[in-house]
């Protein structure tokens, strides 16, 4: 009797066990996601909804459910009137072994037969049981996190945006992210920035939370053939930290740069200065200030290098950088011409590099082409087409070109080619040696960009990004040889006009060309939380108080540059002046600053 009855206390201790280990079960049109603290959260199935008078049809196919992994299919049947489209959907949720229960990551698949040509609006809902929405946190827009109370039935709307028409409701994000607070524990929501989402975050009757996700497709416009979203929820206790890290589990196959991008506290920018020789000149300077351990976190960056926009030196004959080229310059109005060679930028890098300073190489101007350059098609030019804004998309006239400089559409097979081969040309040649490549003005296609491809439409911005991860892997690729390379974005999402862009979410981080215009310093903290952050300086000696602020408020990079707008390098600087700089850099360094992550709101 006895050896029953400590049989029946082990099964019981057994069975008490496996009822509060974290997992996933299925019951009804139900995923129930357990934490392993006893969270329960409900998943319900997605619901698909069309346009007026459009039938949508949602049909179960298949479900299969193990504590770690659920995977269910579904066909889709849409009804136009005159037309009709079939598909699959693939919900496939997973909590991944090493996030013990806490993390659950959520991919939806969708695939039609043909291109669907009507709009479609996805949703999905999560349900918190015994666990209220008493706090929303959000990333806005603006730059800053601020929360949100709730309560009774009030309820909350966000939206981040990318692909035009996809999303459109409430406080408009930074980046794809919210936390919701469930009195002890947080839930932190995110989705991958590839497309728009609308979030809704309510408390039901009873004592129940309530997150909604949806967007839309206007395949009406831009055929939707298929389609993949990822999303992340985490359950957490670091607030705004846990809601901003929770972010990259939508984006695996891109690693966080290398701990040297975050250890920087000075960078200088040089435009072909002096003819040339400025960089040697201003580097021998830094390096007389600058003690030699300490050069490591300084970075130049050789800018005016190349020949023409979008040409960049590539032979595209050989698809290899060319022995020699001409650099061309558009001086007060002298257009000057300098003879260059790929000895002569090897040998401008290793002088920065012996002398123990971090090297930046710029890699492209946007998706930006001079359309004198050979091979050039009009057809690969972007053509605006979003309401009042119909026309090609032209880039920075830079006053020496071949011929007129346009944005490329990054949603042609041909155009990416052309960038995906120019970067692949500069990591063969140079990929040993540099420490970054920068991507400069990311944002010739802003977020909502739509443009014409064929007697179709694009969303051309989701494009843009898709090729700044492309273009990331294949940095990260590079790594096996060289594991400190980067690959950072130049976005500028302050208010200047030029529009915003977000890929810096896909990259490394940010080498900024905002001029450290104060700011602008907020938004881009956010959009580059888990990356470095810095920006060139045109104007060290007239706006000088701008590396003051960016060192002593936030623990950004100051930087000095020569070659444009103030042309005044650190070797001509007054020295009070850039002893000024050396100090603040000294002190961050020393001190081992890290920069402010983001701002909260009062």
């Amino acid at each position: 009797m006895k050896i029953k009855v400590f049989l029946f206390c082990i099964l019981q201790i057994s069975v008490f066990a496996a009822c509060t280990k974290g997992g996933l079960n299925g019951k009804g049109d139900l995923i129930t996601w357990v934490s392993e603290d006893g969270q329960k959260i409900s998943v319900k199935a997605p619901v698909i909804s069309g346009a007026s008078g459009v039938s949508v049809r949602l049909t179960p196919a298949s479900r299969a459910v193990t504590p770690n992994l659920s995977v269910s299919d579904y066909r889709i049947g849409i009804e136009t009137g005159s037309q009709r489209f079939n598909g699959n959907c693939q919900v496939r949720m997973e909590l991944p072994e090493s996030a013990k229960s806490s993390l659950l990551i959520y991919d939806v698949d969708i695939e039609f037969d043909t291109p669907l040509r009507s709009d479609l609006t996805l949703e999905f809902t999560l349900e918190t049981e015994k666990a209220v929405v008493t706090q929303l946190t959000l990333p806005e827009l603006a730059g800053k996190v601020k929360t949100y109370p709730l309560s009774g039935d009030a309820s909350k709307e966000a939206f981040f945006f990318m692909g035009a028409y996809s999303a459109d409701k409430g406080e408009r994000l930074a980046l794809p992210a919210l936390n919701v607070h469930l009195g002890k524990q947080q839930l932190a929501v995110a989705t991958d920035p590839y497309f728009g989402a609308n979030f809704n975050v309510r408390t039901v009757a009873g004592n129940k939370g309530e997150i909604k996700l949806s967007y839309k497709y206007t395949a009406s416009k831009m055929p939707l053939k298929s389609e993949k979203r990822k999303f992340a929820f985490l359950l957490h206790n670091k607030d705004a930290d846990g809601m901003l890290s929770n972010f990259y589990n939508t984006i695996p196959d891109i690693a966080p740069g290398a701990a040297w991008t975050h250890e920087i506290h000075l960078n200088y920018y040089d435009y072909f200065s002096k003819n040339g020789k400025g960089w040697y000149a201003n580097i021998e300077k830094l390096a007389a200030v600058i003690p030699a351990e300490y050069r490591k976190h300084a970075i130049v960056n050789l800018h005016g290098w190349y020949d023409y926009i979008g040409g960049f030196a590539y032979d595209f004959e050989t698809k290899k950088i060319s022995k020699e080229w001409k650099i061309v310059e558009l001086e007060q109005g002298v257009r000057r011409e300098y003879a260059m060679t790929l000895d002569d930028m090897h040998k401008r890098i290793r002088y920065a590099k012996d002398l123990g300073f971090r090297v930046a190489f710029y890699y492209a101007d946007g998706f930006n082409r001079d359309s004198g350059l050979p091979g050039f098609r009009q057809d690969w030019i972007a053509v605006n087409v979003n309401e009042n804004s119909k026309g090609f998309l032209t880039a920075w006239q830079p006053g020496w070109g071949l011929g007129k400089v346009y944005t490329l559409n990054p949603s042609l097979p041909e155009t990416r080619q052309v960038f995906i081969n120019a970067l692949r040309a500069l990591l063969e040649e140079f990929g040993k040696e540099v420490d970054a490549f920068v991507w400069d003005e990311t944002f010739y296609a802003p977020v909502g960009i739509v443009t014409k491809v064929g007697d179709d439409c694009t969303y051309t911005d989701r494009e843009y990004m898709y090729l700044a991860a492309e273009l990331t892997r294949l940095v990260q690729s590079w790594q096996k040889i060289n594991p400190n390379l980067a690959f950072l974005a130049s976005d500028c999402l302050g208010n200047w006009g030029l529009g915003i862009s977000h890929a810096a979410l896909v990259t490394h981080g940010t080498y900024e060309d905002t001029a450290q215009e104060p700011s602008f310093w907020p938004v881009e903290m956010l959009n580059n939380y888990r990356n470095c952050l810095m920006s060139c300086l045109w104007y060290p000696v007239s706006k000088s108080e701008r590396n003051k602020i960016a060192a002593e408020e936030y623990g950004i990079p100051q930087g000095l540059s020569d070659g444009y707008q103030d042309c005044v390098g650190p070797a001509a600087m007054k020295p009070e002046l850039l002893n000024e700089v050396i100090e603040r850099f000294l002190k961050n360094v020393k001190e081992k600053r890290q920069r402010t992550k983001y701002l909260t709101a009062e």
